[in-house]
Protein backbone atom coordinates (compact mmCIF):
# COMPACT_ATOMS: atom_id res chain seq x y z
CA UNK A 1 0.00 0.00 0.00
CA UNK A 2 1.16 3.42 -1.13
CA UNK A 3 2.09 5.94 1.89
CA UNK A 4 2.43 9.91 0.98
CA UNK A 5 3.92 9.38 -2.11
CA UNK A 6 1.75 11.53 -3.72
CA UNK A 7 3.70 14.37 -1.16
CA UNK A 8 6.92 13.48 -2.66
CA UNK A 9 6.11 14.07 -6.28
CA UNK A 10 5.66 17.90 -5.84
CA UNK A 11 8.49 18.36 -3.41
CA UNK A 12 11.29 16.93 -5.96
CA UNK A 13 13.47 19.46 -6.77
CA UNK A 14 13.09 19.03 -10.39
CA UNK A 15 9.49 21.14 -9.64
CA UNK A 16 11.66 24.34 -8.77
CA UNK A 17 13.85 23.70 -11.80
CA UNK A 18 10.24 24.69 -13.37
CA UNK A 19 9.92 27.90 -11.74
CA UNK A 20 13.65 28.61 -12.18
CA UNK A 21 13.22 28.10 -15.65
CA UNK A 22 9.97 30.24 -15.94
CA UNK A 23 11.50 33.60 -14.25
CA UNK A 24 13.87 33.32 -17.46
CA UNK A 25 10.66 33.10 -20.08
CA UNK A 26 9.20 36.06 -19.68
CA UNK A 27 9.07 37.49 -23.44
CA UNK A 28 8.06 33.90 -24.63
CA UNK A 29 5.43 34.45 -26.52
CA UNK A 30 3.59 31.30 -24.97
CA UNK A 31 4.21 32.47 -21.28
CA UNK A 32 2.79 35.79 -22.46
CA UNK A 33 -0.50 34.45 -23.77
CA UNK A 34 -0.62 32.03 -21.16
CA UNK A 35 0.20 34.16 -17.50
CA UNK A 36 -1.06 37.48 -18.52
CA UNK A 37 -0.04 40.85 -16.36
CA UNK A 38 0.01 39.66 -12.66
CA UNK A 39 -0.76 35.57 -13.25
CA UNK A 40 3.20 35.47 -14.02
CA UNK A 41 3.74 37.47 -10.89
CA UNK A 42 1.65 35.04 -8.79
CA UNK A 43 3.21 32.06 -11.26
CA UNK A 44 6.74 33.26 -9.90
CA UNK A 45 5.50 33.46 -6.25
CA UNK A 46 4.14 29.92 -6.57
CA UNK A 47 7.35 28.04 -5.75
CA UNK A 48 7.44 29.16 -2.19
CA UNK A 49 3.57 29.03 -1.84
CA UNK A 50 4.35 25.28 -2.87
CA UNK A 51 7.11 24.79 0.22
CA UNK A 52 4.46 25.88 2.56
CA UNK A 53 1.41 24.12 1.51
CA UNK A 54 3.28 20.66 1.32
CA UNK A 55 4.35 21.50 5.05
CA UNK A 56 0.96 22.43 5.65
CA UNK A 57 -0.07 19.42 3.95
CA UNK A 58 1.64 17.14 6.33
CA UNK A 59 -0.39 17.96 8.95
CA UNK A 60 -3.84 17.46 8.06
CA UNK A 61 -5.57 13.99 8.34
CA UNK A 62 -4.87 10.97 5.81
CA UNK A 63 -7.67 9.00 4.09
CA UNK A 64 -7.62 6.24 1.55
CA UNK A 65 -6.59 7.52 -1.77
CA UNK A 66 -6.37 6.51 -5.26
CA UNK A 67 -2.90 7.82 -5.06
CA UNK A 68 -2.61 8.08 -9.20
CA UNK A 69 -5.84 10.13 -10.16
CA UNK A 70 -4.54 11.25 -13.03
CA UNK A 71 -6.98 11.98 -16.35
CA UNK A 72 -6.02 8.92 -17.88
CA UNK A 73 -7.38 6.31 -14.92
CA UNK A 74 -11.05 7.99 -14.86
CA UNK A 75 -13.60 7.26 -16.89
CA UNK A 76 -17.25 8.37 -16.70
CA UNK A 77 -20.89 7.07 -18.09
CA UNK A 78 -24.21 7.42 -17.35
CA UNK A 79 -26.04 4.05 -16.09
CA UNK A 80 -29.64 3.11 -17.57
CA UNK A 81 -31.59 5.11 -15.31
CA UNK A 82 -29.30 8.23 -16.60
CA UNK A 83 -27.25 8.74 -12.71
CA UNK A 84 -23.63 9.74 -13.53
CA UNK A 85 -21.12 7.31 -12.61
CA UNK A 86 -17.49 7.66 -12.15
CA UNK A 87 -15.20 4.28 -12.85
CA UNK A 88 -11.21 4.04 -11.76
CA UNK A 89 -8.83 2.36 -12.73
CA UNK A 90 -5.05 1.58 -12.40
CA UNK A 91 -5.46 1.02 -8.21
CA UNK A 92 -1.85 0.21 -7.78
CA UNK A 93 -1.20 2.77 -6.20
CA UNK A 94 -4.38 3.06 -3.00
CA UNK A 95 -2.95 4.17 -0.41
CA UNK A 96 -2.96 6.39 2.89
CA UNK A 97 -2.50 9.89 1.68
CA UNK A 98 -3.75 13.64 3.17
CA UNK A 99 -7.17 14.77 2.37
CA UNK A 100 -7.83 16.01 -0.99
CA UNK A 101 -4.24 14.84 -2.75
CA UNK A 102 -6.28 13.12 -5.31
CA UNK A 103 -7.68 16.53 -6.32
CA UNK A 104 -4.17 18.52 -6.34
CA UNK A 105 -3.11 14.90 -8.56
CA UNK A 106 -6.36 15.02 -11.15
CA UNK A 107 -5.84 19.04 -11.51
CA UNK A 108 -2.19 18.87 -12.57
CA UNK A 109 -2.48 16.05 -14.68
CA UNK A 110 -5.16 17.59 -16.75
CA UNK A 111 -2.31 20.57 -17.11
CA UNK A 112 0.29 18.25 -18.32
CA UNK A 113 -0.92 14.90 -19.46
CA UNK A 114 0.62 14.62 -22.40
CA UNK A 115 3.93 15.02 -21.12
CA UNK A 116 3.66 11.79 -18.87
CA UNK A 117 6.45 9.96 -21.19
CA UNK A 118 9.31 12.49 -20.92
CA UNK A 119 11.51 12.62 -18.44
CA UNK A 120 10.66 15.96 -16.25
CA UNK A 121 13.57 17.79 -17.68
CA UNK A 122 12.55 17.18 -21.49
CA UNK A 123 9.04 18.25 -20.68
CA UNK A 124 10.76 21.56 -18.66
CA UNK A 125 12.72 22.29 -21.80
CA UNK A 126 9.54 22.00 -24.16
CA UNK A 127 7.29 24.18 -22.04
CA UNK A 128 8.44 27.41 -23.40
Amino acid sequence: MNHGVSIDRWTNPVMYDYFNLLATKRESDYVRRALPGESYVRALQFGDDLSRLTAAIREVPRTVAHGDCDVRNLFTSYDPTGRFELMAIDLASVGIEPIGSDIGTLLGSSLTWVMKKRTPYACRDSLF
